[in-house]
């Protein structure tokens, strides 16, 4: 079933070693085709992924990510407001503009949010489902996925 509103990703993170579950947003139509103007311009294909990861994350579960302060401290930073850990600039806390950090996560939710990981089969049917736990290596970085990173993607005719 289709949801709208919160729905949830769910991947194997191969730095951690933990799953990680990130919530999303469908894209509107004006959000699809702004897309597809970043696609077609000289937008790398993973700086792509990150973009549309960005702009269609709306956070995640309690717990999930943290940062480390100068001492070595881990701070924990939440995107649930009722959480007693919850940052209002969470997004830009823990997924920064300058691309310092986690944006193989973003590319992968991009990635997962455009459908380019859905495999039909000869009977049509989806062998990926939302919500299923995927790998993060087998979303942004198997040599399969990422062959084409870099180039522009083609344009259907």
């Amino acid at each position: 079933m289709r949801t709208i509103g919160r729905n949830e990703l769910t991947i194997q993170d191969p730095y951690s070693g933990s799953e990680i579950t990130i919530y999303y947003k469908i894209p509107t139509t004006t959000q699809r085709i702004l897309f597809a103007s970043l696609a077609s311009g000289d937008m790398k294909m993973l700086e792509y992924y990150v973009a549309v990861g960005r702009e269609v994350i709306t956070g995640y579960p309690a717990g999930q990510f943290g940062i480390d302060d100068h001492d070595g401290v881990t701070k924990q930073i939440d995107s649930i407001p009722s959480s007693s850990f919850f940052d209002k600039n969470w997004k830009e806390e823990i997924f920064p503009a300058s691309g310092e950090s986690n944006e193989d996560i973003l590319a992968a939710l991009g990635k997962w949010v455009l459908g380019c990981l859905v495999k039909i089969s000869n009977t049509g049917e989806s062998k990926k489902k939302t919500g299923e736990k995927l790998p993060l290596k087998e979303i942004s970085l198997s040599s399969e996925n990422t062959k084409n990173m870099g180039a522009a993607p083609k344009k259907e005719k």
